[in-house]
């Protein structure tokens, strides 16, 4: 089943410079409708919703360095006593024994890339990530983070080429919506730390193929 959420989104892109882009996505999402899929109605404005908002830039400072990063807020409503999550894993807090979550789950989070090309013979690409988030509504078991490193080509859309992609992560048991998180990631629970390893490659132009190796607890 997927999550197919009703909403608008935008994106804008500015190039300052051939070396710096600056980019701004948004967007606000019906996470869930009462009437349809509680079989009972209820306001309109007791739908659950979320919306997001996500600065971001493209450097390059010389021709063989690329550095991004972006600030991402989401915003939660109706989410505290009112929903109990679409295909959850039902790892968040509950609320006294209930299947409602006990919080709305607004967050911030941030995220850098530093990629280098032509570092050493053999090695077309080189970038190492990272990736932090922490849920504002609560003050522990809050946090989540990701640091990763992929080597070999920057895309694999091309025959031939290849790459590995692997990075570490945690994610605390509040830290985000256990309906959000990745499926194949320990069954998309939170409270959950480990690898995930994507080595990729390409065997025809525009036709690749990828393998992924999680070991998570």
């Amino acid at each position: 089943e997927h999550i197919r959420p009703e909403g608008v989104a935008v994106q804008i892109n500015y190039d300052f410079t051939l070396r710096f882009v600056v980019f701004f996505n948004s967007g606000f999402f019906i996470i869930e409708h009462w009437a349809e899929s509680e079989g009972r109605v209820r306001r309109a404005k007791q739908d659950p919703f979320m919306y997001f908002f996500q600065p971001g830039f493209d450097f390059k400072p010389m021709a063989d360095l690329s550095v991004t990063g972006a600030f991402t807020y989401y915003g939660f409503a109706n989410v505290r006593k009112n929903f109990v999550g679409l295909d959850s894993s039902q790892s968040n807090t509950r609320w006294a024994g209930t299947p409602w979550y006990n919080d709305n789950y607004n967050a911030a989070a941030a995220t850098l890339e530093v990629g280098v090309s032509n570092l050493v013979d053999g090695l077309p690409f080189v970038a190492v990530y990272g990736d932090f988030i922490s849920n504002i509504t609560k003050s522990s078991d809050n946090k989540g983070y990701i640091v990763g490193a992929k080597f070999g080509e920057k895309s694999v859309f091309k025959q031939g080429h290849w790459q590995v992609d692997a990075n570490w992560r945690r994610l605390d048991r509040n830290a985000w919506l256990d309906f959000l998180t990745e499926d194949c990631a320990y069954g998309g629970q939170t409270a959950v730390r480990g690898w995930k390893v994507i080595p990729s490659y390409g065997f025809f132009d525009n036709v690749y193929g990828s393998l992924i190796y999680f070991s998570m607890d």
